[in-house]
């Protein structure tokens, strides 16, 4: 319908084998309910008239549900009475069927040859984008290979000089105002020495940037500044490496990468753990043999600002968070009673954020973009082991603090995190009990 009949809708079916069973999955993509379902305007033409009707979406829906599969009956019912569209015929008779038959002269589409970060003018992406169309009009199916679809590279996408506006794809129409929302850089989120938390002054300094906050720096850390400026280093090389190499450590469906020491997470969650008067280690018996995974981020400069951003307002899944800003351009953003504040990264240190039973808050975050500079980061993310329950630790449960969130086992828990998008507190709201 939607190519007026350019593309055919072809008939399928599915036949049933006597000694083996047949497993599929299939996935349906549909419009949004407010659009109107008809021949794209841009087909239309004097010589190739409208062969459907235009419906809304939703009789399109209703009616769809409201017939059986029969053959075309839908799309016969969507066509105009005079429409000469012609159906390829399709042999009916079962008994003619053999079940042998394989599907070797389908059309093969590499997609990674339409979704690599390369020029729509080169001859590859050409003769895959004219293989594509010949599928779609002569077959109307087509088999995909290669299907861990690659996104294009921001970051090369940037590098064109002649950009001066931004793909439709990255606009954030929800997040309105970007650069002009109140943005407080006076304020300074907490700074919290390492070196410092066997003095009980400082353990209540962590303990009230944890409470108020949910965000602090931390100095004296215990990580040398050459490991910390080679770590640096690294990064920007792995983002200043040709296409090429960078295409051959890309990351795959089913793949983490990661790299890094849990001992610096773990020596906080110690010190919160005696900050809060938590026993026998309560907290930290959950990351024994559990998981750490770190993202090296590149935020490429963008020429509209004000109408992206790097990471959408969300709170943070995890128990703890450490960020090492890998370069002095600023960018991430907490959100401190309703206001955004920006983060002033001091050398060297290491952005913490952590969350308890509601004692010590998910602190809304973001990132936004500069318009002349890239920012690079490196977030390491400490994660529990699979085989806990997820829950306010029992220690911080007392009459006076009831539990006020959920406790599921970490299986669960990860699944429901990886089922929700990064939307403000979405996650951490679901698991709340009032």
């Amino acid at each position: 319908i939607l190519t007026n009949g350019l593309y055919p809708s072809i008939e399928h079916r599915v036949v049933v084998n006597p000694k083996e069973e047949r497993l599929s999955i299939a996935t349906f993509l549909n419009p949004n309910l407010e659009f109107d379902i008809g021949p794209a305007s841009s087909l239309i033409t004097p010589q190739n008239p409208p062969k459907y009707k235009t419906v809304t979406n939703k009789e399109y829906v209703k009616n769809t549900f409201s017939n059986e599969p029969n053959g075309k009956s839908y799309l016969d019912f969507m066509k105009f009475s005079n429409s000469r569209y012609i159906q390829l015929e399709q042999d009916q008779d079962q008994a003619n069927v053999d079940l042998n038959s394989s599907s070797d002269d389908f059309p093969v589409i590499n997609i990674q040859n339409l979704s690599l970060p390369i020029s729509h003018n080169s001859q590859l992406y050409q003769s895959e984008l004219t293989k594509l169309h010949l599928a779609c009009k002569n077959w109307g199916f087509f088999l995909f290979e290669s299907c861990s679809v690659i996104a294009t590279s921001v970051q090369e996408l940037a590098k064109d000089p002649n950009m001066v506006t931004i793909p439709s794809k990255y606009i954030q129409n929800d997040q309105t105002n970007i650069l002009n929302s109140h943005v407080f850089s006076s304020h300074e989120i907490p700074v919290i020495n390492f070196q410092n938390l066997l003095c009980d002054s400082e353990l209540t300094n962590l303990h009230l940037a944890c409470k108020d906050w949910g965000f602090f720096q931390l100095v004296n850390h215990g990580v040398s500044n050459s490991v910390v400026e080679k770590m640096k280093e690294e990064v920007e090389k792995l983002f200043k490496m040709p296409i090429e190499e960078k295409e051959k450590l890309w990351q795959r469906p089913g793949e983490v990468e990661g790299f890094g020491h849990t001992f610096l997470a773990k020596d906080i969650i110690s010190q919160i753990e005696k900050v809060l008067g938590i026993e026998n280690k309560e907290i930290s018996k959950l990351f024994e043999d559990g998981m750490q995974s770190i993202n090296m981020i590149n935020y490429p400069p963008c020429p509209q600002p004000e109408k992206v951003i790097g990471v959408k307002p969300h709170s943070d899944t995890v128990a703890l968070t450490i960020l090492l800003q890998a370069n002095q351009v600023q960018g991430l953003q907490v959100k401190k009673d309703g206001k955004w504040v920006l983060v002033k990264p001091l050398p060297n240190a290491f952005i913490v954020n952590i969350l308890t039973n509601g004692l010590y808050p998910s602190i809304e975050h973001r990132v936004v973009v500069n318009p002349k500079q890239e920012r690079l980061s490196i977030a390491t993310f400490l994660n529990t082991n699979l085989d806990c329950d997820i829950g306010p630790a029992s220690s911080l449960i007392t009459q006076q603090n009831p539990p006020k969130y959920k406790t599921v086992t970490s299986k669960e828990y990860i699944k429901g995190v990886f089922s929700n998008e990064p939307d403000g507190k979405a996650y951490v709201d679901i698991m709340k009990l009032y």
